[in-house]
């Protein structure tokens, strides 16, 4: 993140503040995607993906791993960065833009889930029926949207009549936006 602003200890000098986040894409065995409800502000109530902070000194595996423990108590025994994305993080009147990491987890076994102060609940879902919109920050709905599409080959191919076709949903023009109807190819 970059922070402008006057810093007296350094005389009038602009500093910057570096910030960086983690999330985790933790699927079940089924498949399915691990959401957590934030239980603080910023996006009180919103749906996130566990993570947070890097802490100074810290790799982002190692922080990915600690938020993860802190949060939700389980381990994760593998992971694998997939893309980063910034962000805007509103908190207490000022703005922060980190830089938000992602990446594919694997956990030991999700038998000891217990909660952390800062996640109010948590879920599982299928990402293909998963609205985006109920996700809080940015960063996150750009990242899972383009997740989702990486698995399931929805992209978007108008072609001349409108149509598109992927592996796990066909897509219908209905003349004011696309309609996403679960089925085969034909």
């Amino acid at each position: 993140m970059a922070l402008f602003g006057q810093n007296p200890i350094l005389k009038g000098k602009i500093t910057f503040l570096l910030l960086a986040a983690v999330a985790g894409l933790i699927k079940n065995n089924s498949g399915d995607l691990l959401l957590v409800r934030r239980a603080s502000d910023p996006k009180l109530r919103k749906l996130d993906l566990p993570g947070g902070f890097v802490n100074v000194g810290e790799s982002a595996e190692d922080a990915l791993f600690r938020e993860i423990k802190e949060d939700l108590n389980f381990e994760i025994t593998s992971c694998q960065f997939i893309k980063s994305q910034s962000n805007e993080y509103k908190y207490n009147g000022v703005i922060y833009y980190p830089l938000d990491l992602f990446f594919e987890c694997t956990v030991k076994s999700f038998e000891n889930i217990k909660l952390h102060d800062e996640v109010s609940g948590y879920f599982f879902t299928r990402i293909q029926e998963l609205d985006i919109n109920l996700i809080g920050f940015d960063s996150v709905k750009s990242v899972l949207s383009w997740y989702r599409d990486q698995i399931y080959n929805c992209t978007v191919n108008l072609g001349t009549f409108g149509m598109i076709a992927s592996a796990s949903s066909i897509l219908s023009w209905d003349d004011s936006f696309w309609n996403i109807k679960q089925g085969t190819h034909s």
